[in-house]
């Protein structure tokens, strides 16, 4: 990973934002999120949240836009791209398999609520010390130790 950089995460106007276009974050079948790398996306949400970015509100705005240009199939994969980032921090896979077993569950909770619990283990798993993401397969023993280090 590169060496951490502040100021990518500050726009003009001196406010937290994303490095990267929104879609590089929130549409898992877009060109530009196959371009940005899972831990570099990752740690980039994780350092916004921790330092008090909205991921909500900035997601209601992407998804606003979208919207307003006609475009729900770019709406549409917002939730599945949030669950792929939580799938890979707690089991340590992402891909569409274990990501679409998830979304069983996941698409019965309003898309705030997964944007929560997104919120939740970024939090818990960034290492501001080295700027980086815990992966991890879940397991008690494991959330317990992720616990004990906050």
């Amino acid at each position: 990973m590169e060496q951490f950089n502040k100021a990518q995460y500050i726009n003009r106007g001196g406010e937290l934002t994303l490095p990267q276009r929104q879609r590089s974050y929130y549409d898992c079948l877009s060109a530009e999120y196959q371009f940005l790398d899972r831990d570099t996306a990752l740690v980039d949400l994780a350092y916004l949240v921790t330092n008090g970015f909205d991921l909500k509100q900035d997601i209601h705005v992407y998804e606003e836009y979208h919207r307003g240009n006609g475009r729900e199939d770019i709406i549409n994969k917002i939730i599945p791209t949030l669950v792929k980032y939580i799938m890979c921090m707690q089991y340590g896979d992402g891909s569409s398999y274990v990501a679409s077993v998830a979304l069983r569950f996941f698409n019965k909770l309003p898309q705030d609520v997964i944007i929560e619990i997104l919120e939740k283990e970024l939090k818990l798993r960034y290492n501001n010390h080295n700027h980086s993401v815990q992966i991890s397969y879940w397991n008690e023993e494991a959330w317990d130790n992720l616990e004990k280090q906050k």
